[in-house]
């Protein structure tokens, strides 16, 4: 397929929200921006953008940068790729684009937020970028244990359907709230009541629920503490792979209230 780069332009809106949507599906996180978000995106003149476009000239990815005059920092600031596109093909042209048009500008210093997106790997190095200690905190708290459980709900169902290799009725429980998963050969099922019996029952604390979803905290640890008790008529290797494909380390996460 042959990609094509150009810059953004106003009537792109739609297009980037619709493939931003995709792309965030992919993720953890909070994805809540509307047409609004890149209207404005466009419309101020200090944003930069570039979009790919396939074959029927449709966005299906883009990136997008920013240059301040005053203290001659440059920053690449977001990328996005379809989640139906191979991310390293189609984000590498666009950020060799970002970049050298970010160079010609005479920056003191060109930088590029990873969010621990491990596909960035693949991409920044190859330019001179060097990996850096970052000082910022990313904090995310449950104010509401029921609200929470069914807002993850299609996060967890998508982590479990990449397990192939197991089918049975999945309980998560936090604070006497939870969901049900019940995963079948040709479908998913999710509940938030239900009499049947789990197969594997899962019960967290508010704390322990969110470090394990975003990758922080050490699934062995949380079991050997008692911060993660199981409940289950399954076998040992049968838990193990259904807590490896609930809560994978080092997740990429998706933020829009910075």
């Amino acid at each position: 397929m042959q990609t094509r780069i150009r810059e953004m332009e106003k009537g792109d809106a739609e297009q980037l929200l619709s493939v931003y949507r995709r792309f965030a599906k992919e993720y953890v996180g909070l994805a809540s921006r509307d047409i609004n978000a890149y209207k404005r995106l466009l419309r101020k003149k200090e944003n930069m953008g570039w979009v790919a476009l396939d074959e029927k000239g449709d966005v299906i990815g883009y990136v997008t940068a920013r240059f301040d005059r005053k203290s001659r920092e440059a920053r690449i600031r977001e990328i996005v790729v379809d989640a139906s596109e191979d991310f390293e093909k189609i984000a590498k042209p666009l950020v060799d684009k970002a970049y050298h048009t970010l160079l010609e500008k005479k920056p003191a210093v060109i930088s590029a937020g990873s969010i621990r997106n491990p596909s960035f790997a693949k991409i920044f190095p190859e330019l001179g970028f060097l990996e850096v200690e970052s000082t910022g905190v990313f904090m995310y708290a449950i104010l509401e244990a029921s609200g929470f459980l069914k807002e993850i709900l299609p996060v967890l169902e998508k982590r479990l359907k990449q397990l192939e290799s197991w089918e049975g009725l999945l309980q998560v429980e936090c604070e006497e709230h939870s969901v049900f998963i019940k995963k079948q050969p040709e479908k998913m099922e999710t509940f938030i009541w239900t009499n049947q019996r789990p197969d594997l029952r899962i019960t967290l604390s508010r704390e322990s629920l969110t470090k394990l979803l975003f990758g922080v905290e050490d699934l062995v640890e949380s079991l050997k503490k008692g911060r993660l008790n199981v409940e289950t008529t399954l076998n040992e290797g049968e838990v193990s792979q259904v807590l490896a494909a609930l809560f994978p380390g080092h997740q990429f996460l998706i933020m829009d209230f910075w």
